[in-house]
This record gives C-alpha cells, structure tokens and sequence, in this order.
C-alpha cells in the first residue's frame, strides 16, 4: 500500500510518502516560505536531505512541485501518475471546539 499525508499550513505544506511494500521509497518534505520570496522543496531521505529553490510560489504551485518530484521518471518513488491520481482519498481536518 501507498500513502501520502499532506499537512497544508498557512506558509508550507508539509509531506510524507509511505510504501509499506518498499520501505526504501519512503520519503518526507516540505515545500517552506510559501507566498513568500526564495520558496523551496525540501526532501528528507535516508541518504541525506536536498532541497531546490522554487522562487515565490502559493499552495497550487507548491502540491505541483510536490506531485512532480514523487512522479520524477528518473528519480520519483510513484511509477504511475495516472494510477496515483484515480485513489485520492481526503480526510477532513478535526476541529475542536
């Protein structure tokens, strides 16, 4: 099984991918500075952190950089963006009173 939570705040957007079949492929990120100058990807992985420069982006923007970098042909741990896409399941966030 595949899994992808995604935590929205009002300046980031917070990821983490989760294959219980291949751990190796788990990862976990955050896109930080959103709506703001020099936004950027960053990507925690066993093998160390990266990060790119995404400029100023909104929260659109930011889950496209996400969606590109899991679905990379070369280096994204989801092979079928077609087949990703078809299951999205959200779940509402909970409010207290």
């Amino acid at each position: 099984m595949k899994i992808l939570v995604l935590n929205s705040g009002s300046s980031s957007l917070k990821f983490s991918y989760f294959d219980t079949q291949d751990q190796t492929n788990n990862l976990d990120g955050m896109v930080d500075r959103i709506g703001l100058e020099k936004s950027r990807l960053i990507v925690r992985l066993k093998k160390g952190d990266t990060s790119k420069e995404l400029g100023s982006v909104n929260h659109s923007q930011a889950l496209r950089a996400v969606v590109a970098l899991l679905t990379d042909r070369n280096q994204g741990v989801v092979r079928n963006q077609l087949r990703a896409s078809s299951r999205i399941q959200i779940s509402p966030r909970s409010t207290t009173p």
